[in-house]
């Protein structure tokens, strides 16, 4: 019977090995050995992990921890699954696999690796796990190229697709300076509609290696040349700067239907004081018409507008108070109160859609108006008129054109600014057609302003060629603009 019972213990004691806890026939499974060679890479190289368990061979899971920017394959380039168990290598007591990966942060980035060994029951034995840890470079040219589909000049409101291929990124996106003036559309991808500048101009993640189609329009009248560039994405909504490209597209200015005269007309070119002559014209591209009349004191310009209907005109600025059609006629008569025949330059000034005049689009008529008491009608030659003209270009005569000022002259202007003051100067330097006879109205200081301010300068003795600030708008320039009542 002490037999018996003996065996029966025995035979417990058997079972118990199998379903009672710390009975146990083998060592718990330990990882022993664990290495990565090499422990340091570059991104888009191979590394090689290699493992030992001798008390098990019951498998084993991995755990690779990564940051966003980093992407693992294995070597038959399928991808690796980060953050999370996988099941990977030979079902023994050692063993060894091998990986590719990649790190398009722009910095260097720690990978860690837990291999955790499994029990004879198939259970994650956790304290028998090792870890390593993989410095991985950054990809030193993730941008492998970046082009335009145009070197040359874009024309204002006209296409232009920008084209990419990278290496290890999976996705791109761009970044447009801001401009003054540029605004930048999507042509394709459509629906992304106006562009913001000095962000990632796309909501999502653009392609690896693809191409986009943009619009820009230029609402300046100069070229101007647009920054952009395409940055390696990270993650989402995150980028690599430090790693992208950069390219220019130079923008050409905005289009400007320049007006034309196309014909003016007088009934007469010698007149007598009082007598009416109707003057006829006809123009294209321009925003209406202005007469200028530049006659000397002792001579005055009166227009008929309807009927019976007069008003006297003034000499040296647009006569009319409000423009006339582009195509029209219009009748005046000039009354001379010397005693000897006067020359008068009447010239048609073209509108500009902004509202100014543009005197070197002009045509000009010469008239001869004789004196009342002459008894007799004097036609000089034209040459002869020379003088006469060239004097109304003198300030020192009695023509005084009002100035009208919209702004404060505060800023110190020169040439290639652009700003309101600029348009505020040009406004009130075209009111005077002898300082600026192109009469545009840019809020560029451009060539033709320059030539401007120096005519300014020299009328009122501020400086002169050869002088400090000569075609600068300093402090006494201001001054003098700010305190003017007329020309």
């Amino acid at each position: 019977m002490k037999n018996w019972k003996f065996l029966n213990l025995g035979f417990f004691l058997t079972l118990s090995a199998f379903f009672i806890p710390g009975f146990v026939f083998a060592d718990d499974p330990i990882v022993t050995n664990f290495t990565a060679s090499p422990s340091s890479i570059g991104s888009g190289y191979g590394v090689t992990l290699s493992w030992n368990i001798p008390t098990g061979g019951y498998g084993q899971n991995f755990y690779f921890s990564c940051p966003d920017s980093v992407k693992i394959k294995n070597l038959d380039g399928t991808n690796v699954t980060c953050n999370t168990n996988l099941a990977i290598g030979p079902v023994s007591s050692s063993g060894t696999a091998a990986f590719f990966i990649t790190n398009v942060s722009g910095t260097t980035q720690t990978v860690g690796v837990k291999i955790t060994p499994k029990s004879y029951s198939g259970a994650d034995w956790s304290a028998g796990s090792a870890q390593v840890y993989i410095s991985v470079g950054t990809t030193p040219i993730p941008i492998q190229s970046f082009t335009l589909s145009t070197t040359t000049t874009v024309a204002s409101g006209g296409n232009i697709t920008l084209s990419w291929a990278t290496i290890d990124v999976t996705g791109v996106n761009l970044q447009f300076n801001c401009i003054d003036d540029l605004k930048i559309i999507s042509s394709n991808p459509v629906g992304a509609g106006f562009l913001p500048c000095g962000l990632p101009a796309y909501d999502g993640v653009l392609p690896a290696n693809s191409s986009v189609t943009i619009n820009i329009s230029n609402n300046s009248f100069f070229p101007t040349k647009l920054p952009v560039k395409i940055l390696p994405a990270i993650s989402t909504n995150t980028y690599d700067s430090t790693h992208g490209l950069s390219l220019e597209i130079e923008v050409d200015g905005k289009k400007v239907m320049l007006p034309e005269i196309k014909s003016f007309s007088s009934s007469k070119t010698v007149v007598t004081s009082d007598e009416k002559i109707s003057f006829s014209w006809d123009s294209q591209n321009a925003n209406g018409v202005n007469f200028r009349i530049q006659c000397r004191s002792d001579l005055t310009a009166v227009g008929i507008l309807q009927g019976t209907t007069t008003t006297a005109l003034p000499c040296g600025s647009p006569a009319f108070s409000e423009v006339l059609p582009s195509m029209g006629s219009t009748t005046i008569y000039f009354s001379n109160k010397s005693s000897n025949w006067q020359g008068v330059l009447v010239t048609l000034l073209p509108r500009n859609t902004d509202g100014t005049y543009d005197g070197t689009r002009a045509k000009e008529i010469y008239l001869n108006v004789t004196s009342p008491t002459s008894g007799t009608i004097y036609t000089p030659p034209i040459s002869n008129l020379t003088p006469v003209i060239n004097n109304f270009s003198n300030p020192s005569l009695d023509q005084k054109i009002k100035v009208v000022r919209t702004i404060t002259f505060s800023t110190y202007l020169m040439a290639s600014s652009r700003n309101a003051q600029v348009t505020a100067l040009q406004k009130m330097l075209s009111l005077d057609p002898t300082l600026y006879p192109e009469q545009l109205v840019t809020g560029y200081f451009g060539p033709m302003t320059l030539r401007a301010v120096k005519k300014f300068q020299e009328r009122y003795d501020i400086a002169k060629n050869g002088d400090d600030g000569y075609g600068f708008v300093g402090p006494k320039t201001r001054a003098k603009l700010n305190s003017l009542e007329n020309f």
